[in-house]
């Protein structure tokens, strides 16, 4: 069914905002589309109105405030516009309550030809504060995508392509003569997917978010601590201490944003997800290899298919299914200074650029991770009826006011990610000579900007007081300004005022706006290494949760060197606050004493204050615990006979089941509990073997000899009932396959019968998991009865099939003698599947296949791409595409239900044209998303792993392959890991697909939601 798409848009939305949406008016004509289904493409009739000429100037500022809806009771005005400013990305308010603006005037691709870089950072005053900025100084010029920065000392620190850098005036001109660069490697591959957003944080770092591409990370200056390799940013952000010193990966991976709030909770964002509340670190959380640091966020503001946008503009998305969703998320940000207190105080904000919205949520409850609800049902926060309005960061100023930094174009996208036809269109620059940064403020405040204290005038003692200062710029600029100075020149009158601060506020019954700025002065005490344990028992007796938060980070850090000096445990336990039990149990689970136990009871025990969302995160942390200490835990609950929840305890029996701890098999199966408890936590101490390949013969048999058989005699009797679930019919194929790969942990002859037979009779996921089983036993017959079946099974199944055959090299020679007998047609052989033959460690395999594919006709790519696309002109049949792609993509692609999410989205394809899929489909190397590229892993017992690389740290490592199927292998076993530069997506298509059938394939993947009859708009 062919269906002309009206507005083309890309695949996928890049990073700053940068996701599509059209202007109207750059629409050509309304189109009327009246839709005949039929199983061909399509017959469209078009009625054609006229309509305005595209817009490809701005409004002017002032009709463009005429254009906003926002919160009742609040105002909009504009800070500053140009000329001063143009293509702003984001701003900083120094401590003279100066504006500074990164401006990406290059965007989206660079300089126009025979042009220099235009990337430039300016310097915003406000001289008769009005509240305009109308004064510009030209900081730095032809920088190359800045797209961050944060005031230090006499200068700032930028992200630039591929670095971070410190620029400084050094002789108060407004004019930068210094460049330094401080660290470099962050992936330039994308000019929209880069590091920004250098934050001074709550512990005097900077930490910069890596715009989700990462890099390999190299310090350039010799006080920052040498390290053996450079730093890798896999899946993770940047931190670094501005003074030099210590330089790490820490958890992130934020697109385009960062906020630390001042709890000293970090958020991130990324185009589908608004606020996500990052809920622990990776060193913290290393221990359980079951929980990488990904599984370590929460969403405070919904996200994907769960958020819902309500723009004012006719916003289209980058995919039809992303339709009233965020596309472009970013410039997360919290409101937590004192003008808008009244309104504002402690909500959630994300711009939405697509749409030409801020969206905000209000706080409802607070915990381990806040609650949140809309501002507003169905209506947002600030919107706008002008299409070229495009907020893309937030912050809050010296004044206390809310300001939104508009980058003000026709279209905030990137080409690489639009149809080839569209790259060259004019309306691309549309906006290159505009900007707005506006100010939100109260209806009932004066229009002028308010420096709240002068920093120039005073001294650093008395900076230490306005760590108090309900204004955020205020409090965090002390901060800072603090500890730049004390860097300078340490000062003994300084420490000391910080801790009089802190032993007074926290003796004092003070109001929550008072808590952060005792959080502040501790970190300034650490900074300084003047830090003590009275410091932090003084802390302790703050009623501010938060503060008590930080008390336990700050004794982590202090761990070894007060070692048993200091008893702050029950302090910690016994708190109220989920917050603060949580953050004790993950910062000491792993070294957590034996004899102490009944700390660790009194901090998971289920409270009336803990929600069911705090339990969760409480039972996480609780999975860190180590293996002595966890089992010493598991007794003594058992022996008090305590009421803790299966739930609670599922994460930690998970991971003691992956390690394979005999010490613990040994305390489930001697405990007198109820039948049923026992037999869930025997259940969830499977799964986690089952991850790791683990069978009860080896387990059991580290279990002291005297209480062998009684142990022995339990897992009888567990597989026994297992096995029970597994035959019965009547049970969810859920349950029973979660029941055989339990089993699957016994290989005893009645085991492996019972798979045999599912292999002999079964094709769906009993199949599936039955042959796993059959190959780790190494069943002698199983590939004569794999080549027998291999005709009659269904995609998944023939997939998995080949996959045990070629796993084992003499299964994979028997395999190929069944091809060259022609007894199975090398067509039934995927293209993944044919390169792992292909690049089989047995040279006399791969040596095979090279000479079965030799045989073809070689031709080269370009001939193959000619020869195909001519039958793409041809009406294609979309029932059997939904067959082929059952067959030959399903194992790493989802559509309609069908699938598995391994590869990139390809679940609206309608704005690629059906050549732009063919190129991708037969030379998938031509251009690959990092994200995607297929990873190998050795093992040191000779296993070679492929997929992509989900998570990777000190302790293990996880691949994703076809199918979702995920391997974590433990890094002690891991003998060499490498990128091979080539994408997951197999060459070979041709050999299994013929024109006519690649036209099939390609016309469901493009139209498939319309063999339903529910015709999305646009189609």
């Amino acid at each position: 069914m062919r269906i002309f798409d009206i507005r083309a848009r890309c695949l996928q939305a890049p990073c700053i905002p940068w996701s599509g949406s059209w202007p109207k008016a750059f629409e050509v004509s309304s189109l009327l589309l009246i839709l005949v289904l039929t199983t061909q493409w399509s017959i469209v009739a078009i009625a054609q109105v006229p309509a305005a000429s595209p817009r490809s100037l701005p409004l002017a500022p002032a009709d463009a405030l005429q254009q906003f809806e926002l919160l009742p009771d609040l105002r909009i005005e504009l800070a500053a516009s140009e000329p001063q400013v143009v293509d702003p990305v984001t701003v900083r308010f120094d401590h003279k309550g100066q504006m500074w603006v990164v401006e990406m005037r290059d965007y989206p691709t660079g300089p126009e030809q025979d042009q220099l870089f235009q990337g430039r950072i300016k310097v915003l005053i406000d001289h008769d504060r009005d509240g305009y900025f109308e004064t510009s100084h030209l900081f730095a010029d032809s920088l190359v995508f800045p797209t961050g920065l944060q005031p230090y000392r006499d200068g700032v620190i930028v992200t630039l392509a591929g670095e971070v850098a410190y620029l400084e005036d050094t002789d108060g001109d407004y004019q930068c003569d210094k460049i330094v660069t401080w660290f470099s490697g962050f992936s330039k591959e994308n000019e929209q997917l880069r590091a920004n957003h250098p934050t001074w944080t709550l512990e005097n770092q900077i930490h910069v978010a890596s715009g989700l591409r990462g890099g390999e990370i190299q310090s350039h200056q010799a006080h920052w601590v040498p390290l053996d390799r450079p730093v890798s940013l896999a899946a993770r952000d940047f931190s670094f201490s501005p003074f030099g010193g210590n330089w790490q990966a820490v958890a992130g991976n934020s697109q385009y944003g960062y906020f630390q709030d001042d709890a000293g909770r970090s958020f991130v964002c990324s185009n589908r997800n608004p606020c996500d509340l990052l809920v622990a670190d990776a060193l913290q959380v290393q221990s359980n290899p079951l929980l990488p640091i990904n599984l370590w966020s929460a969403n405070v503001m919904p996200a994907a298919e769960s958020s819902k946008v309500f723009p004012l503009v006719n916003a289209w998305t980058t995919s039809n299914l992303h339709a009233g969703q965020f596309t472009a998320a970013c410039g997360v940000f919290r409101y937590q200074s004192d003008l808008l207190s009244g309104t504002l105080h402690n909500d959630y904000f994300a711009c939405e650029p697509t749409g030409s919205l801020v969206q905000r949520y209000r706080q409802v409850s607070d915990g381990i991770v806040p609650r949140a609800e809309r501002g507003r049902e169905d209506i947002e926060f600030l919107a706008s009826r002008d299409p070229w309005f495009r907020p893309v960061d937030l912050t809050d100023g010296p004044d206390g006011a809310m300001y939104v930094v508009d980058m003000h174009r026709a279209v905030i996208e990137h080409p690489a990610w639009m149809p080839t036809e569209l790259q060259a269109r004019e309306d691309l620059r549309w906006g290159n000579s505009a900007g707005r940064i506006y100010r939100i403020t109260s209806s009932h405040q004066p229009k002028a900007l308010r420096l709240p204290f002068d920093f120039a005038a005073t001294t650093p003692t008395q900076w230490v007081a306005v760590l108090s200062s309900p204004n955020r710029w205020a409090r965090v600029t002390a901060q800072r300004k603090i500890a730049e100075a004390m860097h300078v020149e340490p000062s003994l009158a300084v420490v000391q005022s910080l801790r009089d601060y802190v032993h007074q506020s926290s003796s004092s019954q003070l109001s929550s706006e008072h808590c952060p700025g005792l959080s502040l002065a501790l970190w300034l005490l650490q900074d300084a290494n003047e830090l003590t344990p009275d410091d932090l028992k003084r802390a302790l007796q703050s009623h501010d949760a938060h503060v008590r938060f930080q008390v336990v980070r700050l004794l982590a850090l202090h761990k070894n060197q007060w070692r048993g000096q200091h008893d702050f445990d029950t302090m910690f336990t016994d708190d109220i606050s989920p917050l603060v039990r949580y953050q004790w149990l993950l910062e000491f689970a792993p070294e957590i004493e034996s004899t102490k136990t009944d700390r660790i009871i009194a901090a998971v025990l289920q409270r009336e204050t803990d929600s069911a969302g705090d339990m969760l995160w409480i039972s996480k942390a609780l999975s860190l615990l180590n293996t002595t200490t966890a089992n010493d835990f598991l007794r003594s609950i058992d022996q008090q006979r305590l009421e803790i929840s299966f739930v609670t305890l599922q994460p930690l029996l998970n991971r003691l089941g992956f390690e394979g701890s005999s010490s613990v098999l040994s305390t489930l199966i001697a405990s007198q509990t109820s039948a049923d408890t026992i037999t869930k936590r025997l259940q969830a101490f499977a799964d986690g073997m089952v991850l790791q390949d683990r069978t009860w013969d080896a387990v059991l048999a580290e279990i002291p000899p005297e209480l062998r058989p009684a142990a022995a005699e339990r897992i009888d009797g567990f597989v026994n009932s297992e096995r029970e679930v597994i035959v019965d019919e009547t049970a969810t194929i859920a349950d029973r396959l979660a029941a055989l790969q339990r089993i699957g942990l016994d290989r005893s002859p009645e085991t492996l019968e019972l798979c045999r037979d599912f292999v002999a009779t079964q094709h769906d996921d009993l199949f599936i998991e039955s042959l796993q089983i059959l190959k780790q036993s190494q069943d002698m017959d199983l590939d004569v009865r794999l080549l027998e079946r291999i005709h009659e099974l269904p995609p998944r199944s023939t997939l998995a099939a080949l996959n045990a055959l070629i796993d084992n090299p003499l299964w994979a020679v028997r395999l190929l003698d069944a091809i060259e007998a022609d007894s199975i047609p090398l067509g039934l052989i995927d293209p993944t599947s044919m390169g792992r033959l292909e690049r089989s460690s047995h040279e006399e395999i791969g040596a095979r296949v090279k000479r079965l594919l030799a045989g073809r006709k070689a031709v080269s790519k370009e001939e193959v791409l000619q020869r195909y696309a001519t039958t793409l002109l041809e009406p294609p049949n979309l029932t059997a595409g939904k067959q082929i792609f059952a067959k030959q993509c399903a194992s790493c692609h989802r559509l309609a239900e069908e699938g598995f999410v391994v590869g990139p989205d390809i679940s609206d394809m309608r704005t690629q044209s059906p050549q732009q899929l063919l190129n991708s489909i037969l030379d998938p190397n031509r251009a690959i998303d990092a994200n995607f590229f297929r990873y190998v892993l050795l093992t040191v017992d000779g296993q070679v792993i492929e997929g992509l690389l989900e998570e990777s740290n000190t302790t293990s490592v996880t691949l994703k392959a076809q199918e979702g199927v995920k391997r974590t292998v433990l890094r002690e076993q891991v003998e060499e890991l490498r990128a091979t530069g080539v994408s997951m997506m197999p060459e070979g298509f041709e050999n299994q697909l013929d024109p006519t059938a690649m036209r099939d394939l390609i016309g469901y993947v493009k139209r498939w939601r319309l063999m339903s009859g529910d015709i999305p708009l646009g189609e």
